[in-house]
């Protein structure tokens, strides 16, 4: 209650309710009190803040919360304090500052893929292909569309994303008739057990893994398929197949793979270049909540 102390910056109930009126409340309060206690402090100091609260005095029980995207006002990840130790709370919630999505299963959770920090709490590890993408963090090796996917490709090497900002392949599906809208783009990723995805679940790493993402606004991504040497994915629409040659995780960290289109004669592997891309956020005041 404002009137009972003037720190607070409305009336909230804390231990009975979990609305946005106590979980804004908590960090406008700390900012009121620490106009007197430290004025040359101040919010605009700093664009992200991590608010971590009791979880186990206040009604509030989610792992994590962010918004989507930041403003001025409102870019803020809340974590409770029993889940304060979790680097991957972390990651995940201000990836929501980010303006990313959740990583999920194809037809399955949203939270289910356990390559990429934008799925389930808490084993430790970065992002996948596409939400590396998104944030400017990594840019395929090869990015194929219909002008440039002419020939089934063969021998492509495709480097472990845990090492390198180029270990992707991206592929825009805007051949298929009648075109979707958003037009598929499937990703294929390595990871291998190095920096902070050595601590990555073991069934996620030395693979290779298939993802959709269309490289939209607020998207989810969706892990398609897990893939080892001598393993063939096709889209459900026929249109795309990707072989697993072999995958050498002593050595190079590199898998080879062929990825052929319906209907293409065979070539080997095209040149690669690595270009420069950028990523654009939009700022929003909506928030995510995070499961276990």
């Amino acid at each position: 209650d404002p009137n009972v102390d003037p720190y607070c910056p409305g009336a909230y109930d804390s231990i009975n309710s979990c609305s946005s009126s106590e979980y804004y409340g908590w960090p406008r309060y700390a900012f009121n009190q620490l106009k007197d206690t430290q004025p040359g402090l101040s919010k605009q100091d700093w664009m992200h803040w991590v608010v971590i609260f009791p979880s186990d005095i206040v009604s509030c029980n989610f792992v994590g919360m962010g918004n989507v995207g930041c403003s001025s006002s409102y870019c803020y990840s809340w974590i409770p304090h029993s889940y304060s130790t979790k680097i991957q709370d972390y990651t995940h919630e201000l990836g929501h500052n980010l303006g990313m999505a959740h990583a999920g299963l194809f037809g399955g959770n949203e939270y289910a893929d356990w390559s990429c920090a934008m799925g389930y709490c808490c084993t430790v590890r970065c992002y996948n292909a596409p939400h590396a993408y998104e944030l400017g963090w990594l840019t395929p090796s090869l990015m194929l569309n219909g002008n440039t996917f002419t020939q089934t490709l063969t021998d492509v090497p495709l480097r472990s994303m845990s090492l390198h900002d180029d270990g992707a392949i991206a592929i825009t599906m805007d051949w298929v008739e009648p075109l979707p809208d958003p037009v598929d783009v499937y990703w294929v990723q390595l990871k291998t057990p190095h920096h902070y995805d050595s601590y990555g679940r073991s069934g996620w790493l030395n693979n290779v893994q298939i993802k959709k993402w269309s490289m939209g606004g607020y998207e989810k991504s969706w892990h398609m398929a897990t893939l080892t040497a001598g393993q063939t994915w096709t889209s459900a629409d026929g249109q795309l197949t990707i072989t697993v040659q072999s995958i050498d995780v002593v050595n190079t960290m590199t898998a080879l793979v062929t990825i052929s289109r319906l209907g293409l004669t065979t070539t080997s592997a095209p040149t690669t270049t690595t270009t420069t891309t950028t990523t654009t956020t939009t700022a929003a005041t909506t928030t995510t909540t995070t499961a276990a």
